[in-house]
């Protein structure tokens, strides 16, 4: 789920949410070495600047708590396309 606010016509703030699951297997040698499985709740918080009507530009903070022991955090840049 992502929330926008349209502040400005060219910087939109944003917050989501949103749910992480994976189920994995290592194998080697004809035989299987580690499975795992699990799910992780996540927030993310960043802006998009839309250069177009259709598309722009995004910067992105997430992260995820206790992913099979580990927790992770991310910045994002990347592209926006809306049609």
């Amino acid at each position: 789920m992502t929330g926008r606010w349209p502040v400005h016509p060219h910087i939109q703030p944003y917050v989501r949410l949103d749910y992480l699951l994976w189920n994995v297997e290592a194998t080697g040698l004809g035989r299987t070495l580690a499975k795992d499985s699990g799910g992780s709740a996540g927030f993310a918080v960043g802006v998009q600047f839309p250069i177009k009507s259709i598309y722009g530009i995004k910067a992105e903070v997430s992260g995820y708590n206790n992913v099979s022991g580990a927790d992770i955090r991310q910045l994002s840049l990347g592209a926006t396309f809306e049609f």
